[in-house]
Order: C-alpha cells, then structure tokens, then sequence
C-alpha cells in the first residue's frame, strides 16, 4: 500500500495540544471493538506511552515542514498490509492540516480547557519529569526540538544521555529551539487552534479529560459511515 488514501478510511486520528492526554485518550478510543488495540505503558509520573503506533508516532514531531512528515509517513505506509480495523492515531497536527492528505479519516479534537496552565502543569509533572526508556525515545523527543546534526553532536558530546530526565535535556535544547517557528510549528499553531470547534461530518470536538462524559458519542462517531472522497 503506498498510497495514504487508501488507508484513510481507517484511520482515526486525535488531535491535541501536549498534556491535553491525547495518548490516553487514544487507547481508551482503541478497546471500542472496531479498532485494533493500542499497546502502552506507563510512566511513574503516570503518562501514557504509546508502544505501537501505526506510523510510529511521528505525528507528534511537530518540527519541521509539514511535507517532511508526510514523506516520512508515506514510506511507513508502502509496508502496511490492508487495514482490516480502525486505527487510532495521535496527533500534534490538527485536522487543517491532515484531512486534504487523509481526506476519508476521522478526527476526534481535544479542546484545550480556559486555564493553559493546566497543560504546563501536565506537562511539567509527566513528561519533565520522566525518562527515555530507549535511545529510539530519547532520539524522537530530541527531533521534536532540534534537527537531526543538533542531536548528533549534542549526543556524540554526552550533553545529552539516556539517563538524564527529560527536563534536564530539554534544558540542553533550549539554546537551539527556534521559539518562534516551533510555536507556529507545534500543533499547527498553537494551543489557540484548539479552543473552537469545528463543524464538519468527520471531526468532533471534546472537552479537556471528557472520554467519559463523552464515550457514547465517541462511540457512535465511530460506528457512523460517512461520504468517502474517491
């Protein structure tokens, strides 16, 4: 299969701002019956970590031009068999951006709560505070900031080491970060994007923490068959 639009149709993707638990969300979505089950675990400051995202979770790198990932994933998809069930996909990308590409997919949108500082607070606590379990995880937190010849020498110079906490490395990144353009990048541009709904037949909107308030009109929205685009 190396085309993305024909694997569109199922395919379920939640976008989301970092700590509005997009990948929780994602496997509660998963265990529904028509969707393949998403593997996780864990971390001691209790975040959910995906183990076995279809396109190996590259659409939560928000660096770098939005034509860069779509190569990436494109490659992934040559390798993929047919998709039998639906696949829950997170995504830092919001549906502006990943609907013209997947046009038969589905969209579940989290809305950022009035307080931003709820996010950073998640953020803080469940990802500055953990670690990488892998070289591959601390390489695919790392691009989330910097480009790949940053890392490499950071790496190669043990600035950065598997086992400092992601606070610590992301303290080594800093001086690196472009601020401005990984703002306009993250998200598609910002927390902003996800305060207002959007009304279309193949996106929802929840709130903040709502699965549960919100699981039987997830699970309808699942089981609905929407106009495919040929």
């Amino acid at each position: 299969m190396n085309n993305l639009k024909q694997c569109s149709d199922q395919l379920l993707f939640v976008c989301y701002y970092p700590g509005a638990g997009g990948e929780n969300l994602s496997v509660e979505i998963s265990k529904f019956d028509t969707c393949e089950p998403l593997q996780c675990y864990f971390t001691e400051q209790s975040r959910t970590v995906i183990t076995n995202d279809l396109f190996g979770k590259n659409f939560l790198i928000p660096v770098g031009p939005f034509d860069h990932l779509l190569q990436r994933v494109k490659e992934i998809a040559i390798d993929l068999p047919v998709l039998e069930r639906t696949h829950v996909v997170p995504s830092h990308w919001d549906v502006k951006y990943l609907e013209p590409e997947f046009p038969n997919s589905k969209f579940i949108r989290i809305l950022s709560p009035g307080d931003i500082k709820i996010l950073q607070t998640n953020t803080n606590k469940k990802v500055m505070q953990g670690h990488c379990r892998t070289l591959l995880e601390l390489k695919g937190y790392c691009l989330m900031y910097v480009d790949m010849l940053i890392f490499q020498d950071l790496f190669k110079k043990q600035k950065i080491k598997l086992s400092m906490t992601i606070g610590e490395i992301h303290n080594v990144l800093r001086p690196f970060i472009d601020t401005e353009t990984f703002e306009h990048r993250f998200c598609g541009g910002g927390v902003d994007l996800y305060t207002n709904e959007i009304q279309k037949q193949n996106v929802i909107s929840i709130p903040y923490q709502g699965f549960e308030q919100c699981k039987d009109q997830i699970k309808n929205f699942l089981y609905t068959k929407h106009d495919l685009v040929h």
